[in-house]
C-alpha cells in the first residue's frame, strides 16, 4: 500500500451481484477517455477469479469476450475474502493490467504481480463464514440472505497506469514530494 493509499469502489446490499458489478468494472477500465472511462486497452487486461467460482467465470467470458488462458483461477489465498471472523466472506474476482516486457515475465498474474499490476478487486459477499483462524479451514454456515458487492480499485495505481509511470511513487501526486 501507498503513503496515499486510496481505495474507490461500490457497495451494493442486495440491488445487484456479480454481472452488474463486472460490467461496470470493464465498462469503466475500458470505456475511452473522452466516454467518461479510463480508456485501458481490453487487450491488456488480465482477470483471476475464485476457484471454485465458475459463475464469475462465465461473466467475465461474457461481458469481457477475453480468452480463458486470461481469466486465471486461484484459491483462498488471493481470492477469497473475509474479514478474518465469523461474518460474511466470499469469492472475488481482480482486474490486472500487463504493464509490458520490460517490468517482468510474461505469464500473467500468477506469474509476475510486477508486470501484471492489480487495479481492481470485486468481492462477491454471498457466505457466511463460521469459527476460525487465518484464511483458510473455517467452516462456511451458508448463503447470505441478500448477496452484496464491495469493490474497490486502486486510486494511485490507475494514477500509475494512466500515467504510464513505473511506481505509484512517480505519479504526478507523489513524486513532487520526493
Amino acid at each position: 500500500h501507498g503513503s496515499f493509499f486510496q481505495m474507490n469502489g461500490n457497495f451494493s446490499f442486495g440491488d445487484y451481484f456479480k454481472r452488474e458489478a463486472i460490467e461496470h468494472a470493464w465498462e469503466l477500465s475500458t470505456t475511452p477517455l473522452s466516454g467518461g472511462g479510463f480508456g485501458l486497452d481490453p487487450g491488456r487486461i488480465w482477470v483471476t477469479v475464485h476457484h471454485t467460482d465458475a459463475e464469475a467465470r462465465a461473466v467475465w467470458r461474457q461481458v469481457s469476450g477475453l480468452p480463458e488462458r486470461r481469466i486465471v483461477d486461484r484459491g483462498d489465498e488471493d481470492n477469497f475474502w473475509s474479514m478474518g471472523v465469523p461474518g460474511p466472506c466470499g469469492p472475488c474476482s481482480e482486474l490486472y493490467y500487463d504493464r509490458g516486457p520490460a517490468l517482468g515475465r510474461e505469464g500473467g498474474p500468477e506469474v509476475d504481480e510486477d508486470r501484471y499490476m492489480e487495479f481492481w478487486n470485486l468481492v462477491f459477499m454471498q457466505y457466511e463464514r463460521g469459527e476460525g483462524t487465518g484464511k483458510t479451514g473455517y467452516p462456511i454456515l451458508g448463503e447470505l440472505p441478500r448477496r452484496n458487492i464491495d469493490t474497490g480499485m486502486g486510486l494511485e495505481r490507475m494514477a500509475t497506469l494512466l500515467q504510464g509511470v513505473d511506481n505509484l511513487y512517480e505519479i504526478d501526486e507523489t513524486r513532487p514530494v520526493l
